[in-house]
């Protein structure tokens, strides 16, 4: 619903995935790939070989750094995909995103997606601190950690770093205000 109605609005639709090359984990710095070592509980380290023929960990256009599948089905032409090599997408405005955004000069961003805690939270904060204003749809976005870290990413977001609210309230706000 969301989607429908920024479609409907003209707000243009980003989906932003892990997508690692081989220079990006050369020059990566241990602190980045540490996130997902196997000693913290991940079952893999990034950019390395999954089991069987699945790929290497979220590496680009590999199906493990893909659009999730429910999402493909809504993806239409006109609709912007951009990877990412960190836990933001806007970490250095060299970043493809951070580019585009720039270039078009965008003021405002809904943010939905997986992990709260993590990416979008890390996403959230890079685009507050470059100057973005940040929205984030709570009941679109989620986490596997546990620990109450939804709420905390949800306090510290509407607290620090911009506003959250639903897909109700933005599916149902007047045209004006969208």
């Amino acid at each position: 619903k969301v989607i429908e109605r920024c479609r409907k609005e003209g707000i243009q639709i980003a989906w932003l995935n892990w997508g690692l090359s081989e220079n990006d984990l050369k020059t990566m710095a241990p602190a980045i790939q540490r996130g997902f070592h196997k000693t913290l509980g991940w079952h893999v380290g990034l950019g390395a070989q999954l089991p069987g023929n699945e790929g290497r960990c979220l590496f680009k256009r590999t199906w493990n750094a893909e659009l999730y599948d429910p999402f493909k089905k809504v993806a239409q032409p006109g609709d912007l995909f951009f990877d990412k090599t960190r836990m933001s997408g806007l970490w250095s405005t060299t970043e493809p995103l951070h580019e585009y955004l720039r270039a078009v000069d965008k003021k405002t961003l809904i943010f939905t997606g997986v992990n709260t805690d993590q990416c979008v939270f890390g996403t959230v904060s890079d685009a507050y601190s470059y100057g973005w204003d940040c929205v984030l749809l709570d009941d679109c976005t989620g986490t596997m950690t546990g620990l109450g870290a939804q709420a905390v990413a949800e306090y510290n977001i509407a607290q620090n770093m911009g506003f959250v609210t639903g897909s109700k309230e933005f599916c149902e706000a007047a045209t004006d205000t969208v």
